[in-house]
């Protein structure tokens, strides 16, 4: 939760923030627009998360007959359905942060509603073979979509700017953990510099990186849509090509030597 929250859902606000072409963003008032948009965002967003995360504890309560094997199926068709909501309500309807919304409505279902679950182990199953669906099926679209587009407009600056940058990442995320060990340390005694190191190698980029990949391809020129920026196709491809690899570079390096540099620490 905190990962989606501080990463992934900051990563989508932002992307949204800076794609869109709003009314007057570009304006001299576009600074305090910038700032209604993020606060619409950091506010909004967790209120429909928890109002529909309650909505949610309150339909379990109904169906929590334990000797009712058809409670159990609806009560995971109630957490899929929440999730859904919250989400699309969030991002396309009130267009706040979907992410944050569904986070929240998963914060409540964790703190209300674990009494209230009759199949713990059906619940984790279905969420897991969910999630590693849409993990998947997100991997495969963006693997088609660079190698079906961007390949023809790669050089070899491109590979250049992956080193780079995947170089770049592992010395923030070392750095931002330096500077996070002391509170770290305060509130986790047993924290220590090993587990820090091991959480700067450990650190994966994944889906949503490929999720931004698959919406950069709405932002080239020639684009339908009149509410987003756009850019030269070589742009596009090259920034999608050097995000596809910098994925690439940390699941093949980092999530393969994470075992033995585990073990080494």
């Amino acid at each position: 939760i905190g990962e989606a929250l501080l990463n992934d859902a900051t990563a989508l606000v932002l992307f949204a923030a800076i794609s869109q072409r709003m009314a007057g963003y570009n304006g001299h008032n576009s600074a305090l627009l910038y700032f209604i948009f993020f606060v619409k965002v950091i506010f909004i967003s967790p209120l429909i998360g928890f109002a529909i995360g309650i909505g949610g504890v309150l339909c379990l309560k109904v169906v929590n007959r334990r000797v009712s094997d058809e409670d159990s199926t609806i009560q995971v068709a109630i957490s899929i359905c929440c999730a859904y909501l919250s989400f699309f309500i969030a991002q396309y309807m009130l267009e706040v942060s979907g992410v944050i919304s569904c986070c929240s409505c998963g914060l409540m279902f964790a703190w209300l509603g674990q009494s209230l679950i009759l199949n713990h182990k059906t619940m984790e199953v279905i969420w897991h073979t969910l999630e590693w669906t849409g993990n998947t099926l997100i991997f495969i679209i963006a693997g088609l979509i660079v190698g079906d587009k961007s390949l023809r407009y790669v050089d070899i600056n491109d590979f250049i700017s992956i080193i780079e940058i995947y170089i770049f990442m592992q010395l923030s995320r070392l750095l931002l953990l330096f500077v996070c060990y002391p509170p770290i340390k305060y509130l986790q005694p047993e924290y220590s510099v090993r587990d820090g190191l091991f959480a700067t190698f450990a650190g994966l980029r994944g889906a949503i990186s490929l999720s931004l990949v698959i919406l950069l391809s709405n932002h080239i020129e020639g684009s339908k849509s009149e509410d987003v920026l756009v850019f030269p196709s070589k742009q596009i491809h090259s920034a999608m090509f050097i995000i596809c690899g910098v994925v690439t570079l940390t699941i093949a390096i980092n999530g393969t030597l994470s075992g033995r540099v585990l073990n080494y620490l």
